[in-house]
């Protein structure tokens, strides 16, 4: 995903972030009408594909799919609200440092350990098609670790010790709540982790 998908994202999750806080019973009565299309696309798609199960089958099934499609469609038409699409969007609202760096906050139970983290860090480096490249030398100092890796996929770097980094994974584990908070943000985070 380049940095332009990633604003778009952003800007969806915004907007539904928005719309959530500010008017729930519109996105209550879209969400229940996307689940009605659904529910009837579903059933016309079992009729059609019965139609057909006898005489060609092939066409049954076919047929069922581009039925099903057509709900699809027309919840995106008429601004539906599927629970798929809010976790895809949602579920990742980026929030903005005062430099203008985008990140993404969660939290996980427990510490994890050192290997555990980077094992994270490479993990979630790689949906973006990058790499780790620096880390916290291995391990956790004062109860955070930090991952610094890059990826073609986002325009934005900063040039740190002649290595170009443009991603960034904080873990700060907080024992009185016996969490880790987890920042995954591009280029860097500026923010207190």
């Amino acid at each position: 995903m380049n940095y332009e998908d990633v604003q778009k994202v952003s800007n969806a999750a915004k907007a539904k972030s928005n719309l959530v806080n500010t008017n729930f019973f519109k996105y209550f009565i879209r969400a229940i009408m996307a689940g009605f299309f659904i529910d009837v696309a579903m059933i016309y798609s079992n009729v059609v594909g019965n139609v057909f199960s006898k005489t060609m089958p092939e066409w049954g099934k076919f047929m069922g799919a581009l039925v099903f499609s057509i709900a699809v469609l027309l919840i995106s038409f008429v601004g539906g609200e599927l629970f798929t699409g809010n976790n895809m969007v949602v579920m990742q609202e980026t929030k903005q440092d005062l430099y203008g760096n985008e990140y993404i906050e969660g939290t996980c139970q427990g510490k994890l350990s050192s290997g555990e983290a980077k094992a994270l860090a490479q993990k979630m480096m790689q949906q973006l098609g990058g790499t780790v490249l620096m880390d916290s030398k291995g391990i956790w100092e004062k109860d955070a670790f930090v991952a610094y890796g890059y990826t073609n996929g986002i325009k934005k770097a900063r040039k740190i010790d002649g290595t170009w980094l443009n991603l960034t994974v904080s873990f700060r584990y907080n024992a009185e709540k016996d969490e880790t908070r987890i920042l995954f943000g591009s280029p860097l985070i500026n923010v207190d982790f």
